[in-house]
């Protein structure tokens, strides 16, 4: 027990009491004194931990509230899985998802002091994602007989109530991740893309670029198709697949692919890596191709990371949310036959086309996915939807 205690690092330590201690609900935020207030209801760890590039949703909730502070809110901030039972109506808005929007909903007045009730979804309908990394999760068990539900996205917790009956939904996604909500809101949809951390490498893609493909994935490996993967390129020892993420956490899986990723020589595991890091950035000139055949997000971020600092061309299923511009390449169905077309494809392109769309590629990256478009998407929206 002793040895366990040691093993905490000062650093989680003071997060843990932190959230003890109130962390979890940050009051005006900015020590602003405007009439109107809003409560975010995201993740609060950006707001007193030091920066991380672990995920971009970090450097995103700064600036959503930044965004209603220039709007001229007063801010609180609550963690999102956290419920401080509060007054509606002592908001004027609710911006976010989780528990204190569900709250907002559930106790909804009928009268005119109602807060007005953004709902934040960061993917696919879980009526539409649920059904589909089920099915993946079959495939995994009959190929293996091993259960990896952790290897999955299944949402359990859906909050039916968010993205039915809120004012209006801001949502990640593109118009494919928006029609998978239509059937089943009656709230008005804009969609917004996520962001990319930008490391400005000056990269030179190495010669053999074209045969090397990246899988860059955060949880859920089953879900984003890396088992396929795995599968195809065990059978192709002609091209090289580089895996990026955190895959021993999902230990039925690491554990039953441990030959293939520690013992094939074109199957490179590389861990979790930092986007900052000399090594990311050797990936970058390594690749030409990212590839993701995932059942369902709301847009892929780990992709378009890879456009942003690489020019990676995205190798995606429809279901990704990423909007290529002809210069990608579309996986048609999740399975070994829907990669082979696709990688034939990629192969199938010089090397002068590869140059091309990979510059295009992340031309369009920095223009969409930049914290500056994002702030100012934002503010569009919510000044268009809150001021009538």
């Amino acid at each position: 027990m002793i040895d366990r205690i040691k093993k905490i690092t000062p650093v989680r330590l003071k997060e843990f009491y932190r959230d003890i201690l109130g962390y979890s609900f940050i009051r005006n935020h900015f020590q602003s004194d405007y009439k109107r207030k809003v409560l975010i209801s995201y993740i609060n760890r950006p707001f007193y931990s030091k920066h991380s590039f672990a995920h971009t949703n970090f450097h995103e909730a700064v600036a959503i509230a930044d965004v209603f502070d220039s709007l001229e809110y007063k801010v609180d901030l609550i963690e999102y899985t956290k419920l401080r039972p509060f007054l509606p109506e002592s908001y004027d808005v609710i911006f976010g998802l989780g528990e204190s929007v569900e709250f907002a909903l559930r106790h909804r007045a009928g009268n005119n002091k109602n807060p007005f009730v953004i709902w934040h979804g960061t993917g696919a309908n879980p009526f539409f994602s649920n059904p589909l990394t089920i099915r993946r999760l079959k495939n995994a068990y009959d190929h293996f007989g091993a259960l990896m539900f952790e290897s999955t996205r299944f949402l359990d917790k859906v909050y039916p109530l968010s993205y039915v009956f809120s004012d209006l939904i801001i949502l990640y996604g593109n118009e494919f991740t928006k029609r998978t909500y239509l059937e089943h809101t009656y709230s008005p949809i804009e969609t917004i893309g996520p962001t990319s951390y930008f490391n400005h490498f000056q990269l030179e893609k190495k010669a053999m670029a074209k045969e090397n493909y990246l899988w860059f994935g955060s949880a859920g490996v089953i879900h984003k198709g890396l088992d396929l993967l795995i599968d195809f390129f065990e059978k192709r020892p002609d091209l090289s697949l580089h895996i990026c993420g955190d895959v021993e956490k999902e230990v039925k899986f690491h554990n039953a692919y441990a030959r293939h990723l520690y013992k094939l020589p074109n199957i490179k595991y590389h861990g979790f890596l930092d986007v900052m890091s000399n090594r990311f950035r050797s990936l970058m000139e390594t690749c030409a191709f990212a590839i993701l055949p995932s059942c369902s997000e709301g847009i892929a971020t780990s992709v378009v990371t890879t456009m942003a600092n690489g020019g990676l061309i995205p190798i995606v299923t429809r279901n990704t949310g990423i909007d290529h511009n002809g210069c990608g390449i579309s996986i048609d169905e999740i399975s070994l036959e829907g990669i082979e077309q696709a990688i034939i494809k990629s192969q199938e392109l010089t090397l002068e086309e590869i140059k091309i769309r990979s510059n295009q590629i992340q031309e369009h990256a920095l223009e969409n996915f930049s914290i500056d478009n994002f702030k100012k998407k934002l503010t569009n929206i919510l000044i268009n939807h809150l001021d009538k």
